[in-house]
């Protein structure tokens, strides 16, 4: 059973108004103690939107100025969660009938980071969720999460949607973000819809490149379009089997070669 594992906190806003943020967000591919400490190897990350309903199972700690922290700890996945875990445990599988030994590895001690254009959780609206991280960091609350520096990273898949990303608002702070990773020989991974919605034309297919050498020549990749691995809200269950699909093979393949 894939566990996810997170931490969350709350931030205020110049409004007065209370966000919960989260962080550091891995999906492990193996069966996790609750009391896990931070370690394993970060195998592959996915870059989306902002987080969503997902909720911390740790007990919050309140500060004086009246702000929750969630320590890192097991997380009640949310359904775009679900989804991932379902597409990471369906790779594991392919690449346990090609290499078992590998699948074990994996399972031993691999785990898949969630990165976000936005920390903020459950926002009404993702243009909300963008602004108002924007003020967290320019106030200098908080940070982006990062990538670790890690030769055994396979793959960044994005999921942004369409309109998301903006490389005047976003580029050089996503950039930094991904900075650990330009030495490495990761893919980045970008899946695009095709085809009407809820129609026998819709389907997805996946591009890849492998990461540039420096962060400006990674910058200029991650203008590609990108889809969100749930698609639209009128087709969520279909899409995601479509999504899960296309990716299953391309990520066990990125994975058994590592």
């Amino acid at each position: 059973m894939v566990r996810v594992f997170a931490e969350f906190r709350h931030q205020r806003l110049e409004s007065c108004d209370i966000v919960k943020c989260r962080h550091d967000t891995r999906i492990f591919l193996g069966d996790q103690q609750p009391n896990t400490p931070k370690t394993g190897q970060c195998v592959g990350a996915f870059y989306l939107q902002n987080p969503g309903s997902a909720e911390p199972t740790t007990v919050a700690r309140k500060s004086k100025d009246g702000l929750c922290r969630w320590p890192w700890g097991p997380t009640k996945p949310d359904p775009l969660m679900k989804s991932l875990i379902e597409l990471l445990e369906k790779t594991l599988r392919k690449i346990e009938r090609k290499d078992p030994r590998r699948a074990a590895q994996l399972q031993k001690n691999g785990y898949v980071q969630l990165l976000n254009l936005s920390y903020v959780c459950n926002a009404p609206k993702a243009k909300l969720a963008s602004e108002q991280w924007q003020e967290i960091i320019e106030a200098r609350k908080c940070t982006d999460d990062r990538l670790p520096d890690s030769s055994r990273l396979s793959f960044i898949v994005f999921g942004w949607g369409k309109g998301r990303y903006s490389d005047s608002r976003d580029g050089q702070r996503v950039a930094r973000a991904l900075s650990g990773v330009c030495q490495s020989r990761a893919y980045l991974v970008f899946p695009t819809a095709i085809g009407e919605r809820r129609s026998a034309t819709r389907g997805v297919i996946v591009s890849t490149i492998q990461v540039g050498g420096d962060p400006e020549s990674l910058r200029s990749q991650l203008k590609r379009d990108s889809v969100y691995p749930r698609g639209a809200n009128d087709e969520r269950t279909e899409f995601s089997k479509l999504y899960i699909d296309a990716l299953t093979p391309k990520l066990a393949g990125l994975l058994t070669t590592a």
